[in-house]
């Protein structure tokens, strides 16, 4: 009999232990719920002395307009065409074509970003820690018609 009341109670036990678990993908609070965070990826988790943080994954949320329409001066072009970060940053480029345009690529090779595919009508994200100090070029990659060559920029890492 001792047994069975034994097994019981352990079999009690663990699932009491068990709803007790955190459940991943929720929301989480620190014990003085000052800051909260979320399982995000866009989002580091920082622990300090005193408390836990989220602070934004990406450093630099840079938007980049594929052109290749337009007054002669702004066709076949990026714009932004010129890009300033800080050493260290982690980058998310958000790179939009428009519908009425062709298939396109960016590549930078210095931060291994090899001919990411922009397909028209849609918005592709680029990811990359600009761990280097310098001036870095990016261009589309894919030909893309007469103005290909001039579809360049370069990125300032200070």
């Amino acid at each position: 009999m001792n047994k069975r009341y034994c097994f019981i109670f352990l079999a009690v036990f663990l699932v009491i232990l068990a709803g007790c678990g955190q459940k991943t993908g929720s929301a989480i609070a620190v014990s003085d719920s000052k800051a909260k965070y979320t399982d995000n990826p866009d989002y580091d988790t920082i622990n300090t002395d005193d408390d836990t943080v989220q602070a934004p994954k990406f450093a630099s949320e840079i938007t980049i307009n594929v052109l290749t329409r337009g007054p002669k001066e702004d066709a076949w072009s990026f714009e932004p065409s010129e890009i300033k970060v800080k050493q260290g940053a982690k980058v998310k480029l958000l790179i939009t074509t428009p519908d009425d345009d062709v298939d396109h690529a960016i590549s930078i090779p210095e931060f291994n970003v090899n001919k990411v595919m922009l397909k028209k009508g849609t918005t592709e994200t680029v990811q990359f820690t600009a761990d280097k100090k310098g001036e870095f070029s990016f261009f589309c990659s894919l030909y893309c018609g007469e103005g290909h060559k001039s579809m360049k920029g370069k990125i300032i890492v200070e």
